[in-house]
């Protein structure tokens, strides 16, 4: 094999190196490209997830409120309404 042989054979290998080269910078673009929009994708999830908490707090404040009403009710009924037995602590379990 002489010096000829050998620089095409190098030009080749060298060309290869090349092509190689474009495709993996190729793939890390698609591959950044992917990452970004799985990064906005988590994001618009993170900020509807952020709603939902806030919206359950709301609810489970209003159940908490409704609540409250229902026994402050039951304390005004039960100051007007002679009952043979007091009214039971729903707070606590029955016993068996």
């Amino acid at each position: 094999m002489d010096n000829k042989d050998v620089l095409i054979q190098f030009e080749a290998l060298r060309e290869s190196i090349v092509n190689m080269e474009t495709n993996v910078n190729k793939r890390l673009d698609s591959l950044e490209g992917i990452n970004s929009r799985v990064v906005e994708r988590l994001d618009g999830i993170s900020v509807r997830l952020d709603g939902m908490d806030v919206r359950f707090d709301i609810r489970l404040s209003n159940i908490e409120a409704r609540l409250d009403n229902i026994e402050e009710d039951i304390n005004v009924i039960s100051k007007w309404v002679p009952f043979r037995s007091p009214i039971p602590d729903f707070s606590t379990p029955l016993k068996k």
